[in-house]
């Protein structure tokens, strides 16, 4: 099963849109590693990504084509 590892400033919200292109798949990520879509995960944690994602194919090329990382959380 393929993972992602959190950088800095990164949310939940953000995850699900680096890892499947779409934030439909908020919910079943987080449930996937039994944690809450409003926490902030810490930078270096691991997240597994379910099989059961549906993928946005077009939005994931965009951001892998462009060099974007989404990161909205901010800093203090």
């Amino acid at each position: 099963m393929p993972t992602y590892t959190t950088s800095t400033n990164e949310t939940a919200l953000d995850i699900t849109l680096m890892t499947s292109g779409t934030l439909e798949n908020a919910m079943l990520l987080m449930g996937a590693n039994n944690t809450s879509i409003s926490a902030l995960p810490v930078s270096g944690f691991t997240f597994i990504i379910p099989d059961t994602l549906l993928p946005d194919a077009d939005t994931l090329l965009y951001l892998q084509q462009n060099g974007i990382v989404i990161g909205t959380k901010g800093g203090l």
